[in-house]
């Protein structure tokens, strides 16, 4: 999997239940992006580690706020995209 295509695998994997494959996938895509985050998240949900998801959560948050922030400072409609995307 590149790591272009790996929030895409991820996502797919996820929808179908396929745990390994997303576990494959994400293993590909950096922490500190809001995909890796929140893709790590749901795995450790799964795994019921639930202290280790809420950290993963407010990580994801913390990245969501400083992109969105920057966004909304360039324009609303590409902010508004990334919303709705995550």
């Amino acid at each position: 999997v590149q790591s272009a295509l790996a929030p895409l695998v991820a996502s797919s994997a996820w929808a179908a239940g396929l745990w390994d494959k997303m576990a494959e996938a994400v293993a590909y895509q950096p922490i500190n992006t809001s995909d890796g985050s929140v893709f790590r998240a749901v795995l450790a949900i799964k795994r019921h580690d639930y202290a280790e998801a809420a950290r993963l959560v407010t990580i994801t948050r913390e990245l969501l706020d400083t992109e969105l922030t920057a966004m909304l400072s360039e324009s609303y409609n590409r902010a508004y995209s990334s919303v709705v995307r995550a």
